[in-house]
């Protein structure tokens, strides 16, 4: 079962030898409902381990409904080779809208580590517009960006030096 699991995160689980995948949980408190959620969450995170045949070796929090509060923030740092994703209850669990859940994904995925929703939401995901539209613009944003930040290119440049208007 933890092979079929790992297979929506596109990787085996790093520890093939037991072949039990290691998450760590991540609730987000959900403004606007009294509790945010975070007992039924962390409920659904287990639930969905005990199902998927993987061992939830720690669980974050933000009670403040933020994003990127201190709870994912310690989640970031806590991040090691032997985790293979990220389960949370549901995809606003991890941001309250889709381009938050993609940029999430996306910052999670540079560290080798992938998204799981417990209640399949982020599960084929891929093919609606608007998340293919927010991958698309982080695609090119981080494409600028590695070519706005690699040494310039002066060989073969030709600039010219115009007089100072002011003084001219």
């Amino acid at each position: 079962m933890a092979w079929a699991v790992a297979a929506i995160l596109d990787r085996p689980p790093t520890n093939p030898d037991n072949a039990r995948m290691q998450v760590v949980g991540y609730l987000r408190a959900v403004p606007g409902i009294e509790g945010g959620r975070t007992y039924a969450q962390g409920e659904a995170v287990r639930e969905w381990a005990r199902r998927s045949n993987a061992v939830v070796v720690a669980t974050f929090q933000d009670d403040d409904g933020t994003v990127a509060g201190p709870g994912l923030r310690a989640l970031m740092r806590a991040l090691s080779d032997e985790i293979d994703a990220v389960v949370v209850a549901d995809a606003a669990a991890l941001a309250a809208d889709a381009i938050g859940q993609e940029a999430l994904r996306r910052i999670l995925s540079e560290h080798g580590v992938g998204v799981v929703a417990a209640d399949g939401a982020l599960e084929g995901g891929d093919d609606l517009p608007l998340r293919q539209v927010v991958r698309d613009v982080l695609d090119r944003s981080e494409e600028l960006t590695e070519r706005l930040s690699a040494p310039a290119q002066t060989e073969g440049l030709v600039l010219e030096i115009l007089p100072d208007a002011a003084n001219g």
